[in-house]
């Protein structure tokens, strides 16, 4: 059985607020797989306070910086996928080869997504004698008619809502930039 008793704020693991325990129970077998601090609100403002502290200098960080950080993120996800599936399926009584797939390997896919995602976007432009700073990326992925999510279909596309107009042509040309269409 796993037991945790640290929780992590502020970039360290410290000890909880309270000494309250949470089981972790597998739905398939019933049995306590395991057991981590319950959160109190003390524990929860120190969170918040510490990411209100840190925006200021993370969003001065360049891409290059972030894109850093996100393949750190991806080597350890991609290193550890199979003590996250197992994990997960102790604790969800997922199927394993669902958990390898969905929970230890769509969070890796979509992690190096992002890396291609700062490595390859044009933050800025010259136009004449202006420089052109771009505010936002939006992104997202449609499934037509059933269609399987592709952990390899390029993501973007984002542009409004389609609810009630994706079942046509004019919700695909009106409500999205299309970057790739598959079926």
């Amino acid at each position: 059985m796993l037991s945790y008793n640290r929780v992590y704020i502020n970039g360290q693991w410290g000890s909880a607020d309270g000494s309250e325990r949470i089981a972790v129970i597998n739905p398939a077998t019933e049995a306590v797989v395991g057991e981590v601090p319950a959160g109190t609100v003390g524990d929860i403002d120190q969170a918040v306070q510490a990411a209100r502290a840190a925006l200021p200098s993370w969003s001065l960080t360049s891409p290059q910086v972030r894109v850093g950080y996100l393949k750190q993120i991806h080597q350890e996800l991609v290193a550890r996928a199979p003590e996250i599936a197992e994990l997960i399926t102790d604790e969800l009584g997922m199927p394993i080869k669902l958990s390898q797939r969905i929970q230890a390997g769509l969070p890796a896919l979509v992690t190096n997504s992002y890396v291609d995602l700062l490595e390859t976007y044009e933050f800025s432009d010259h136009i004449g004698h202006s420089l052109v700073l771009k505010e936002r990326i939006q992104t997202g992925q449609v499934d037509i008619n059933g269609g399987r999510f592709n952990l390899q279909a390029p993501f973007g596309g984002y542009k409004q809502s389609g609810n009630g107009r994706e079942l046509g042509r004019y919700g695909l040309e009106q409500f999205l930039h299309v970057k790739a269409v598959q079926y």
